[in-house]
């Protein structure tokens, strides 16, 4: 029998093109807010994916009508693919189970470490007892997703196939089959991890987010931050800050077989060699970093789940993180600005 998935976040990038991969294996809906909503009914949405290009469609409802079809809707899965922070919008949603025979397996693609203990908690103020049946499944997506819009208005999403990503059980429990049985029959490229090592995941996504954050504070992309020395020496710090705290965390690094990079030996080189070494390959580093990359800088919009998650975790452990600091308050700085 299919199952049917919720997409919270629908008109955005993550939450379109999950809708549009997605539907091909289950039943859809694409919850959001008004504006969303009227984009994709007006066909004001378009996907570029393989130098294929359609216009978006899905089962839509507006995130205020959400409480009134709920039960009649009983999704299996509520895809939450909003930006961080994540709570408000659990509670929101999951109120309307409080009661329910089946609860859905809620699944994160948020990025950064806090996602998921931050829904746990949701949870726990509108479900009470029932809080702990939930499943949790956090998702680390690969792909570059970009946006952008057209001169008369089309908001298009573009992305190539297949969709490459990993996913683990956070809490809840320890059966993913029903979600992998959905990825099986999409288009899509999908690691699943141990349970014991879905936090392992989360480090590792969070270290690949925070290659280019130093360049990208800047106001320059991957490729030319890398090229610059005194750039390049804080992009390795400010990995090499947070190998440090991910080890005494008691985490580790993982390498993922659908990633062209590994991630997992890429950090033990981090946090061994000394960055005279690093700098001798500055060029070839920068060349093979920007390759998978446009040439303009990342988004630093989540630097609170990028390098404030580091200095977060640093502090835990009665440390600093004063690369990363700087890269933080850098980006607030230029944020604040804009």
């Amino acid at each position: 029998m299919n199952k049917t998935v919720l997409i919270v976040g629908a008109g955005g990038r993550t939450g379109a093109m999950f809708s549009e991969e997605l539907k091909k294996a289950c039943r859809v809906f694409g919850v959001g807010l008004d504006r969303e909503i009227d984009q994709i009914e007006e066909k004001k949405i378009v996907i570029k994916k393989n130098g294929e290009i359609l216009k978006y469609s899905v089962n839509t409802v507006r995130s205020w009508e959400f409480e009134k079809v709920a039960a009649d809707i009983a999704p299996d899965f509520i895809f939450l693919a909003t930006k961080n922070p994540v709570g408000e919008t659990v509670k929101y949603y999951y109120r309307n189970f409080r009661f329910a025979q089946k609860i859905p397996v809620l699944v994160l693609s948020q990025n950064g470490l806090s996602a998921a203990n931050e829904a746990r908690e949701a949870l726990g103020h509108v479900l009470e007892s029932e809080a702990a049946k939930v499943k949790i499944i956090r998702l680390s997506l690969f792909n570059p997703i970009a946006a952008d819009v057209s001169d008369d208005g089309t908001f298009n999403i573009i992305y190539s196939l297949p969709i490459k990503l990993a996913y683990g059980v956070h809490s809840g429990g320890e059966d993913a089959s029903d979600l992998r049985e959905i990825f099986l029959k999409t288009e899509m490229e999908v690691e699943e991890v141990a349970p014991k090592d879905t936090r392992n995941m989360e480090y590792t996504k969070l270290f690949m987010n925070l290659i280019g954050m130093a360049s990208a504070v800047k106001g320059k992309s991957v490729k030319d931050g890398f090229r610059d020395r005194e750039i390049f020496a804080q992009e390795i710090n400010v990995l090499r800050e947070y190998a440090a705290a991910v080890k005494n965390a008691g985490g580790k690094f993982l390498n993922f077989s659908n990633y062209p990079y590994p991630i997992g030996t890429m950090a033990w080189a981090v946090s061994v060699l000394p960055l005279p070494m690093w700098s001798l390959f500055r060029s070839q580093v920068a060349s093979i970093v920007g390759s998978k990359r446009n040439d303009k800088p990342k988004d630093i919009g989540e630097i609170d789940y990028y390098n404030g998650e580091v200095v977060r975790l640093a502090k835990l452990q009665g440390r600093q993180a004063p690369e990363n600091e700087k890269v933080y308050e850098s980006g607030k700085a230029v944020l604040k600005k804009n």
